[in-house]
């Protein structure tokens, strides 16, 4: 939570620099000189270089830009203007076009559905699709299964290793159908044997075939009397050995059972006939662990009915090591955009896992200490996040890009393109005032994010990343830090060649009110798809402010309610359609209501955070698209004792469950799903042995501690450690809507 302000200084820090280094006014944003004198006709195509060239055929209503093929074209206003004869493409006599950001052009298509049958929907285009794929990639891998218990299997084609659109079908076939069976449509049934089994799956082009398999982990339904606990690693979804399992009755919190988890990542205890039990999940830190080297989260699951239960860990952050890829960009990279000056991308890893704990520090980069030299103007160490790329005409401030990820098989993203520098220095120059220092947050974001809807989008999905340990470094002053080791990271290209040519208008609930009555500044919007097995891919970002600036605007919880185009409660969204090779995977908007300059501080020093989420199939152009769920308020009257170790929640209007999450040393954190109003007394892990020692206690004095409060459609937290569609295994598709808010401690 504590990393939401750093999202918003990407933009402030990257044009604070050049705003810093290009003092003035600049000389020509097209690139030419004032004695140009090209002459060019209409639709002239290898005609133009720079705008200018087309100058000669500007009119009262149209202006003339030298467009595609180095051709002057007019700008469009709006729809009717492109059915006129001057405008290209012919399509849109009939028509049948939108003015995009000038240019007159057919819309993108965003799914199947778009292209009525005539062809697939692969990057925005309606086209044939792969005939010959010769593989596949199926999510998830490896699959846990119970008897009768189903997981839906999801799978996408490859040829020569790369994910391709496939023209083709799926079937499948289960190796055990005593241990899981497969329906015709993906569906993994879980069968009255233990063991593994093997699922095949074949995407039959009509040029060839690809295959790929699965395996099946099954595990049978407890006994009478009897509570079966398995636990798994959420990242790498393998069984996790030797996690201590403590069986409450929740009645009165007597411990009525304890156990060592196996192997198989499971433990079954006897003679347990509580109606309701709550269970805690605690695990050793291990330094020379390769897959958790700080260990697990600690996971409690309070007041739950279910006897056969599931638990998926998240590993605690680990400060000792990093991962990710690098490249570099080049100005022709850029240029093959447009021509303008100003060149901006962020690369990125997907993010796996739910939306609650977000990590936007991931999505954006770690700030890293980075040698800027820029000409004459600039020659300075300064703190940029990794996966940053800026440059004005042929100099780069940093022209590589080291973003970090999560190990594991993930997809590469970026948005980049160009900007006028003119546009730029005229949208920032009132706003800072010529300096970088007490920059209003939101205003700046307001003012920048509408410059970034001609950028474009990358993807390149199944990149596989790997963690090393951090190497000794410096920050800005000199000091020592540790910092990632960029050399052992992979090369990976990202190209730009994919325009943010979707459009639609998301309508943005009322923003939820702090503890002392204010409300907080506004939303920022990730716009993307979620990559089964890989996580969340950015395919767009936008922001709605309540007020745009707090000294003139009086904030009432709307956003975009101000100003000569004013749209209360309306943000507009642009997106890249799926590309890449992850088409069908499932678009989704995730919302998150923040405060921009005081990130959320009340007089108390609380910060707070409230976050919608939205799957959707597919955007029409200009389409509405409602989140679905109100902003969640605050447990801000939640409390907790570390002295007496008591914890008394609190409820929130619209929740479903609840979670405590707890930040202790060395980002070691423990994590309580709870119904939100039953008053408990945490159990002390140290009274449990943990490998070779007592497994530590994370609820010390000192320890932060949040509130959350989560929207997941009528879903319970006793529902989500069941094997099921809804456990913690689906808690990205789970959530709806979710707030979080520290905890008042004594």
């Amino acid at each position: 939570m504590r990393r939401l302000q750093t999202l918003a200084l990407i933009p402030v820090m990257a044009f604070g620099l050049l705003l810093t280094a290009c003092p003035g006014e600049p000389g020509d944003p097209d690139g030419g000189t004032p004695d140009g004198s090209t002459v060019c006709n209409l639709g002239e195509e290898n005609c133009c270089t720079r705008n200018r060239d087309c100058s000669h055929l500007t009119t009262s209503t149209y202006t003339a830009v030298c467009g595609e093929n180095d051709a002057c074209e007019f700008l469009c206003n709006v729809a009717s203007d492109c059915a006129g004869a001057d405008f290209e493409p012919v399509a849109c006599a009939a028509g049948d076009c939108v003015c995009d950001l000038g240019t007159c052009t057919l819309p993108s298509c965003s799914n199947d559905a778009d292209c009525g049958g005539t062809g697939l929907c692969v990057g925005g285009s309606c086209e044939a699709g792969e005939a010959a794929p010769d593989g596949c990639v199926l999510a998830p891998n490896p699959i846990f299964t119970q008897t009768g218990a189903t997981v839906q299997l999801y799978g996408y084609a490859t040829k020569g290793g790369e994910f391709v659109v496939s023209d083709g079908t799926w079937s499948y076939a289960s190796g055990d159908t005593a241990i899981a069976d497969v329906s015709a449509a993906g569906v993994v049934t879980g069968g009255a044997s233990a063991g593994t089994a093997q699922i095949t799956a074949t995407i039959t082009g009509s040029g060839g075939t690809g295959t790929c398999t699965v395996a099946v982990n099954n595990y049978v339904t407890a006994g009478a009397d009897e509570v079966q606990v398995a636990v798994f690693d959420e990242l790498s979804r393998t069984p996790v050995e030797g996690a201590v399992v403590v069986v409450e009755d929740a009645s009165n919190g007597t411990e009525v059972g304890q156990g060592a988890t196996a192997t198989d990542g499971s433990v079954t205890l006897s003679g347990i006939t509580a109606a309701s039990i709550n269970v805690h999940v605690f695990t050793e830190v291990d330094a020379t662990s390769a897959m958790a080297p700080n260990g697990y989260a600690y996971i409690s699951a309070m007041s739950i009915s279910d006897k056969d239960v599931a638990v998926y860990l998240p590993r605690n952050a680990n400060g000792s090591k990093a991962g990710g890829y690098q490249g570099e960009m080049t100005v022709q990279d850029f240029m093959a955009i447009s021509g303008d000056d100003v060149h901006v991308m962020l690369a990125g890893v997907s993010l796996p896992g739910n939306f609650i704990d977000l990590d936007l520090e991931v999505l954006i980069g770690e700030m890293i200490p980075t040698h800027v030299v820029f000409g004459s103007l600039l020659d300075d160490t300064l703190p940029l996040p990794s996966g940053l790329v800026l440059g004005v005409g042929s100099e780069f401030f940093k022209a590589d890009y080291k973003p970090l990820g999560h190990p594991g098989t993930r997809t590469a993203w970026a948005l980049g393109g160009n900007l006028p520098i003119q546009d730029v220095t005229n949208v920032l120059g009132p706003v800072v005032g010529g300096g970088t220092s007490d920059l209003p947050i939101g205003q700046l974001l307001g003012a920048l994010l509408p410059l970034f809807n001609g950028f474009n989008s990358a993807v390149e999905p199944g990149v596989a990343i790997s963690e090393y340990d951090r190497v000794a470094g410096t920050d800005p002053d000199g000091n020592p830090i540790m910092v990632p080791d960029f050399g052992q990271f992979p090369q990976q290209d990202v190209n730009l060649d994919t325009k943010l040519a979707l459009k639609g208008e998301v309508s943005i609930p009322n923003l939820p009110q702090l503890p002392d009555g204010t409300y907080l500044d506004g939303t920022v919007i990730l716009a993307g798809v979620l990559v089964d097995g890989q996580g969340l891919v950015p395919l767009g970002i936008t922001a709605g402010l309540d007020v745009a600036d707090a000294t003139t605007q009086t904030p009432n919880g709307i956003v975009n309610d101000e100003g000569d185009d004013a749209t209360p409660g309306k943000a507009i969204i642009r997106m890249a359609p799926q590309h890449g090779g992850i088409e069908g995977s499932r678009y989704v908007l995730v919302a998150l209501s923040l405060g921009f300059d005081s990130m959320g501080t009340t007089g108390g020093g609380t910060q707070a955070l409230s976050g919608a989420v939205h799957f959707f199939d597919g955007l029409s152009w200009e389409e509405n698209i409602s989140l679905g769920s109100s902003f969640l308020t605050f447990a801000d009257s939640a409390t907790y004792d570390a002295g007496t170790r008591a914890y008394t929640p609190a409820s929130v209007t619209g929740a479903d469950f609840y979670r405590l999450a707890v930040d202790g040393t060395d980002d070691r954190t423990w994590i309580i799903y709870h119904d939100g109003t039953t008053a408990m007394t945490l159990v002390d892990p140290a009274g449990y042995t943990c490998g070779a020692g007592a497994c530590e206690d994370r609820a010390i004095a000192g320890a932060n501690l949040d509130a959350q409060a989560v929207g997941s459609g009528g879903v319970s937290a006793s529902d989500l450690f069941g094997w099921n569609g809804t456990n913690l295994d689906g808690l990205v598709e789970t959530v709806q809507s979710f707030s979080t808010i520290d905890v008042t401690v004594p």
